[in-house]
């Protein structure tokens, strides 16, 4: 009897210890989004949308299979892989994005399988959206990792904006920099919605990148991109102009935003420098709302 008892109990062991494993397998295969530390309110639903960098989403943009669980209503919804068929290879790099069914998204967020099990969250600010320049996305970071290595993913934007800290650990920024310049249907739209010159866009992503002149000669080359770029008109370097300053005569005044109105009512052009110091709200566009900026400015009710 004693025998078979101690039988017994070591088999319920053995199941335990089964059980604890399995759990700790599935929470090892598993990404959580804090909802409350994001700000996020009414919505019913939240999705991770999941993609190896530089290749496909594993499934469709927030279709059944991307659905997140808060089974205990604590805020912190749990997007499990592993029931999903997902798995990470160890090395690769993925992204994800966690959004809500009313709209709210996150700005692309890096990580691989090492990050597994731990907790996203959305910050107080948002960058444009890298699709779509109309829509926003908010910073994402993870609350375990070192944000420069896993965080929010630098990307230029359809428009030719660069938004996101976190250049990806499996490139460069030179490399992000020719991969845009080797894109001429990309580079044609970032012409027409930014109304910039080839300069401009091209010193202001480099800028922004962190790249010199030199980089960006040797992306033409290796791209064999046709753009009107020159190293000598290069503003690289240079201190820019105050946001604002329109006319670039150094100060802001009311003949900015009269620079603007002529703009927009098609009476004179802006480029280059002018261009880019009228998009006062850095909405990627000249608009009326602009020109408002500056007024508010001027009459000390905002700061530009």
């Amino acid at each position: 009897m004693k025998k078979f008892i101690s039988l017994v109990l070591a088999v319920m062991m053995l199941v335990s210890c089964v059980c604890i494993s399995a759990a700790a397998a599935d929470e090892a295969q598993v990404l959580h989004f804090d909802t409350n530390e994001s700000g996020w309110t009414e919505f019913t639903t939240v999705y991770c949308h999941i993609w190896e960098y530089g290749g496909d989403g594993f499934f469709p943009w927030q279709s059944k299979k991307e659905k997140c669980v808060d089974e205990d209503g604590d805020g912190i919804w749990t997007y499990d892989l592993g029931a999903k068929g997902i798995e990470l290879e160890a090395g690769k790099l993925y992204v994800c994005i966690f959004s809500s069914n009313n709209g709210t998204q996150i700005h692309n967020l890096l990580f691989d399988s090492t990050v597994l099990g731990d907790t996203a969250y959305g910050a107080d600010y948002e960058y444009e959206n890298p699709e779509d320049s109309s829509k926003k996305a908010q910073a994402g970071f993870w609350k375990g990792q070192d944000e420069t290595v896993f965080g929010p993913e630098l990307v230029i934007t359809s428009i030719g904006n660069v938004v996101g800290t976190c250049i990806p650990n499996i490139t460069t920024a030179q490399a992000m920099f020719e991969t845009f310049l080797a894109d001429a249907a990309k580079l044609d739209n970032v012409r027409l919605f930014s109304m910039k010159s080839d300069q401009a866009i091209l010193d202001d992503i480099a800028t922004a990148m962190g790249l010199t002149v030199a980089d960006i000669e040797t992306a033409i080359a290796n791209t064999e991109a046709v753009v009107e770029w020159n190293a000598e008109d290069s503003t690289i370097g240079q201190v820019k102009p105050e946001k604002g300053d329109v006319d670039l005569d150094g100060v802001v005044t009311i003949m900015d935003v009269t620079a603007i109105q002529m703009c927009l009512a098609k009476l004179s052009e802006l480029d280059g420098a002018a261009l880019d110091q009228a998009d006062v709200n850095g909405d990627g566009y000249i608009t009326i709302l602009d020109g408002t900026e500056i007024q508010l400015a001027l009459a000390e009710i905002e700061e530009l």
